[in-house]
C-alpha cells in the first residue's frame, strides 16, 4: 500500500514538473508545419515514459507469471483430485463385486458339498449292505455263484464309489478355501478362520457298522438307518463350513 501511494505521489510530482518545464523551455515543444495551414503540438517526457513503461514491463510480466500459474495449479489439483476420487470409488465397487462373486460361490460349494456328503453316507451304508448280502448268499446251503458274485461286485463298486466321492469332497473344499483366501485378501484377516478349518480337518465323524441280521429281509432297513446315521454325522462339515462363510 506504502509503495502505491508512493508511486501516485511520484507521477503526480513528474506530471506537474514536466508542465512547467514544457513551458518554460520550448525546445521541448515541436512545432511541424503543414503549407502553413495549421500547427501540432507534442509534448514529450522521457523520464516520464520509460518509467511508466519500465512498471508496465514489470507488471505484466509479474502478472503473466502468476495469471498462467495459478489456473495451471488449480486445474492440475481438480483433475487429479477428480481422477484419485473416481479411481477410489472404482476400486471399491469392484472389491465389494469381487466380495459378493467369492460370496455366492461359498453357498455354491457348500451346497455341492452337503450333497456330496450325502453320497458319501449312500455309498458307504451300500457298501456295507451288500457285503452283508454277499455274505448270506455265500452262507446258503446252495448258494446262487452268480448272486454271489453280483452281490460282491456291488460291494466293491460301492466303496469305488464312495472312495471317488471322498476325491470330490477334498476338490471342492479346496475350491472353498480359495475362495476365503480371496475374501480376506480384500479384507481384515480373521484367525477365527484358521480355527475353524483345523476343527473341519480333524473331525472324525463315528464310522459305518457292518450290517447283520437274522432276517436277511430286515437288510434294507438297516442299511437305510445306518445311512441316515451316517448324514447326520457329516453335517457337522456343513456347519463348519457355514459358520467359516458367515465369519468373513
Amino acid at each position: 500500500m506504502k509503495q502505491i501511494s508512493f508511486i501516485i505521489f511520484f507521477l503526480i510530482f513528474i506530471i506537474t514538473f514536466s508542465q512547467r518545464k514544457d513551458t518554460v523551455n520550448k525546445t521541448n515543444i515541436q512545432v511541424t508545419s503543414a503549407k502553413a495551414e495549421y500547427q501540432k503540438v507534442e509534448l514529450k517526457n522521457e523520464v516520464l515514459e520509460n518509467y511508466i513503461k519500465t512498471l508496465s514491463t514489470k507488471q505484466e510480466s509479474k502478472q503473466s507469471i502468476w495469471d498462467t500459474l495459478i489456473p495451471l495449479l488449480i486445474g492440475s489439483f481438480l483433475t487429479l483430485g477428480t481422477q484419485i476420487y473416481f479411481e477410489n470409488r472404482k476400486n471399491k465397487k469392484d472389491k465389494d463385486n469381487q466380495i459378493l462373486d467369492s460370496k455366492s460361490e461359498l453357498e455354491r460349494l457348500i451346497s455341492l458339498l452337503r450333497h456330496n456328503y450325502n453320497e458319501l453316507a449312500m455309498h458307504k451304508s451300500h457298501k456295507h449292505y451288500w457285503y452283508a448280502q454277499f455274505q448270506y448268499e455265500e452262507n446258503l446251503e446252495t448258494p446262487n455263484v452268480n448272486d454271489v458274485n453280483k452281490f460282491y461286485n456291488y460291494h466293491i463298486e460301492s466303496s469305488s464309489k464312495a472312495i471317488m466321492t471322498e476325491n470330490v469332497i477334498a476338490e471342492n473344499f479346496s475350491n472353498f478355501t480359495k475362495e476365503i483366501s480371496k475374501i480376506q485378501h480384500l479384507t481384515k484377516q480373521n484367525i477365527q478362520i484358521n480355527n475353524l478349518y483345523n476343527e473341519y480337518l480333524t473331525y472324525t465323524p463315528k464310522k459305518p457298522q457292518d450290517i447283520m441280521s437274522v432276517h436277511r429281509s430286515n437288510l434294507y432297513d438297516l442299511a437305510r438307518k445306518e445311512e441316515d446315521k451316517l448324514k447326520e454325522e457329516y453335517q457337522e462339515y456343513i456347519k463348519i463350513l457355514n459358520d467359516i462363510k458367515n465369519i468373513v
